[in-house]
């Protein structure tokens, strides 16, 4: 029997690579692959972080909609800042990762340069001590990028990897009749549907967020309790910003003594948005009452024409399997990364 097909390197391809290991071929995009479509309205960087590039066919006519796309083997986790509620994961879940060197470390001014009053929260750190990078977990990365994939007409699944950066045409065709596990980010999952013929012109899609604020305030401040709230140490958080993904001792030390901090606020008002596509552009339905969405990069649940994408998908094809942000619907604000891993466990 055919492996699982797994696409997609960043949290939701690790975890799905954990729990299948030597069952599952693993595919991501590197540096190096270079598509045809290239568009730099999805892009987003950090400034001493990894560079990404951001390969859609669909252009971005989003206002006040931030979303976006990073094609780089660890996906988000390059840069993201690693915060995990393990109260809100069984304990015998929270195994997959110890067993893979992945350390759940409590939030601590000194060691992590953050803090929250939710004890449950902490930050995932691998072997090397720095905030996780998902990539360095999976083993065995095929270096491809699904351009498109297609049903045939015995319920096998035809995939379009292109494979190098000096020609367009240099393809990888692969047919399976096991599962395809789409691990990817929301806005690489919305413009694949596209390319495949999958997502129309004229279609409606929907993303739900809650709402998000950063706050300047004093260490000792004393939060309501209209929000989970994450504290994080002032240079720590400039390091964070600038996409530096671990935390010096020296600077730790600095640290202590600046009163302030960065306070990050994710309220219990959860918001959402529509957009559809024309001519090729995604584009906003309505004004959204003129505030941003996207600001948290939690937004998830995604919906197509009303429909949930797990229900859509599951009318393509039983075979085909959503994991990551796009595919859950966060009942309590804060980190994402845990309701990706119970999720992708209920459904692998």
């Amino acid at each position: 029997m055919d492996k699982d097909i797994i696409v997609g390197t960043g949290f939701s391809g690790m975890v799905a690579h954990l729990i299948l290991g030597d069952l599952a071929q693993v595919f991501g995009s590197d540096q190096k692959i270079k598509p045809e479509h290239r568009n730099k309205g999805f892009r987003y960087n950090k400034l001493l972080g990894l560079r990404a590039r951001s390969y859609t066919k669909l252009v971005n006519g989003l206002a006040n909609i931030r979303i976006h796309d990073r094609l780089i083997q660890g996906g988000n986790g390059t840069i993201w800042g690693g915060f995990f509620n393990a109260d809100a994961v069984p304990h015998d879940q929270l195994c997959l990762l110890k067993n893979s060197n992945i350390s759940l470390v409590p939030l601590s001014s000194e060691d992590t340069g953050s803090s929250s009053p939710n004890e449950g929260i902490c930050q995932l750190h691998f072997s090397n001590g720095g905030t996780l990078d998902p990539a360095l977990v999976i083993q065995n990365i095929n270096p491809a990028y699904l351009e498109s994939f297609k049903i045939l007409s015995d319920g096998s699944i035809k995939l379009k990897f292109q494979k190098s950066s000096t020609s367009f045409q240099d393809v990888l065709e692969i047919c399976t009749r096991s599962r395809l596990i789409l691990a990817v980010g929301v806005v690489q999952l919305i413009d694949l549907l596209y390319r495949s013929s999958y997502l129309n012109e004229g279609d409606v899609l929907e993303l739900s967020e809650f709402k998000y604020a950063v706050r300047f305030t004093f260490k000792g401040f004393k939060p309501g309790k209209d929000a989970q709230i994450i504290k994080i140490n002032i240079l720590r958080g400039i390091l964070h910003h600038l996409g530096i993904q671990y935390y010096p001792r020296i600077i730790s030390l600095i640290d202590r003594f600046i009163p302030f901090v960065f306070e990050q606020a994710f309220y219990y008002q959860k918001l959402a948005r529509m957009f559809t596509i024309e001519s090729g552009k995604l584009v906003a339905i309505g004004e959204g009452g003129g505030s941003k969405f996207g600001s948290s990069i939690h937004y998830c649940n995604l919906k197509i024409n009303g429909i949930s994408v797990n229900d859509y998908l599951g009318d393509i094809s039983p075979s085909i399997v959503g994991l990551g942000m796009a595919f859950i619907g966060q009942s309590i604000p804060g980190p994402i990364s845990n309701d990706i891993l119970v999720d992708a466990i209920k459904k692998i």
